[in-house]
């Protein structure tokens, strides 16, 4: 073509014509094949003419979902289309789904001439239970041990978890333990939920799922020899033994209490029984509890400003100048260490139950069973171990 118009053609498709004037390279092509070799020689010449385009564009979109299973309406959309003699490629076009989706599923749920969705729906349903993994539960073993010393020694999940790690016998993470308390995996056939909605392995757990209820100290005041600012760094850091914390589980109102005594570093606990809830039977108890414990574990006592511990002076002097720091008033929190374990203590002593009947050996029992038990505080250690380990 000279100076004349001319139109480029592609495919087929809509021709959109934009005369302009641009400057086109004229390409006199002259190829030659020598052997296996093709050279292209190219000559350019400059001349100015009208263009007039002829363009088309094929658009190809094909609508993919994220994978997910096959729904029922799928599978009956699928059979309609399979009944009316469509391709494979036409089904998965209009179900916007992938040829080899389809293709598997005719092969696994249907056959060469026919095909249901209710059965392959069920096929599906079937094949959907078996595919998972076990749970570490089901093994009887396991469940077994887990069972025995959660309702027998009321461990709690995580110290089950962090023991069997730490002794490579299995590994179950505690989220699972609670999981399968909570949704009564572990229960007998017969067991049911009962008035407060709780399984009865839940009973042995730390809290029972009750929430925590703030205290107001509102008892009279006593006469203070030391504050707890003043006591030494390693009784705050907890780096040596000998630092304890003393309070008091009260019983029914009018009889006998708990006094309980723990040393922050190792958590080791001693209790004793007060025969009634005043300073001067609380006092008796204390040293009686002290006397046990070696020279070398009586550094400092932390008490609350409760007025059962108002002959502190007495025990000061009795053994060997024993300091007493006292917290804040409703300040609890800053004797964690026999809050957390009388706590514990309340899931062998339930509230508003009487100490009066309770025996020395509950009690002592009752101590072993924490004294036994591995602390994550202490890398999963027991507090008896850890004074062991301190001491030898």
């Amino acid at each position: 073509p000279g100076d004349s118009d001319f139109s480029l053609r592609k495919n087929r498709g809509k021709h959109h014509q934009e005369p302009c004037r641009k400057t086109f390279f004229l390409a006199d092509l002259q190829c030659k094949c020598k052997g296996k070799k093709r050279i292209k020689r190219v000559t350019q010449k400059k001349e100015s003419c009208k263009m007039e385009v002829t363009t088309h564009t094929i658009e190809r979109k094909i609508l993919m979902s994220h994978y997910h299973h096959l729904t029922m309406n799928e599978r009956e959309s699928l059979l309609l289309l399979y009944a009316q003699g469509k391709s494979k490629s036409e089904i998965a076009r209009q179900l916007h789904r992938s040829v080899s989706t389809i293709t598997r599923e005719l092969k696994r749920n249907g056959s060469k001439s026919r095909y249901s969705a209710c059965e392959a729906q069920k096929k599906y349903e079937k094949r959907r239970k078996a595919c998972r993994r076990k749970k570490l539960l089901e093994q009887i073993e396991l469940q077994k041990f887990v069972y025995t010393v959660l309702s027998q020694l009321q461990w709690s999940p995580e110290q089950i978890s962090a023991w069997l790690k730490k002794c490579n016998l299995w590994r179950i993470s505690y989220t699972t333990i609670y999981r399968a308390i909570h949704s009564g995996f572990m229960e007998p056939v017969k067991k049911r939920k009962g008035r407060k909605e709780r399984f009865p392995l839940e009973k042995h757990l730390r809290r029972k799922g009750k929430p925590r209820k703030c205290h107001i100290e509102n008892r009279g005041k006593i006469t203070i020899s030391h504050s707890i600012e003043e006591r030494p760094i390693e009784a705050n850091q907890r780096s040596e033994i000998g630092h304890l914390e003393v309070d008091c589980i009260e019983g029914k109102k009018g009889g006998a209490c708990l006094v309980t005594l723990i040393d922050r570093q190792s958590r080791f606990m001693l209790a004793g029984k007060a025969n009634k809830h005043n300073s001067q039977e609380v006092t008796k108890t204390l040293c009686r509890l002290l006397s046990c414990l070696p020279p070398e574990m009586r550094k400092s006592i932390t008490a609350d400003r409760g007025k059962e511990f108002s002959y502190h002076a007495d025990v000061t002097r009795q053994f060997s100048a024993l300091p007493f720091y006292f917290t804040h008033p409703g300040c609890p929190w800053e004797k964690p260490s026999i809050e957390y374990a009388n706590g514990l203590l309340r899931q062998y002593f339930p509230k508003r139950s009487s100490f009066d009947d309770v025996s020395e050996d509950a009690i002592l029992t009752a101590l072993n069973k924490l004294n036994f038990r591995p602390r994550k505080s202490l890398l999963w250690l027991s507090p008896l171990s850890f004074l062991l380990l301190h001491f030898t």
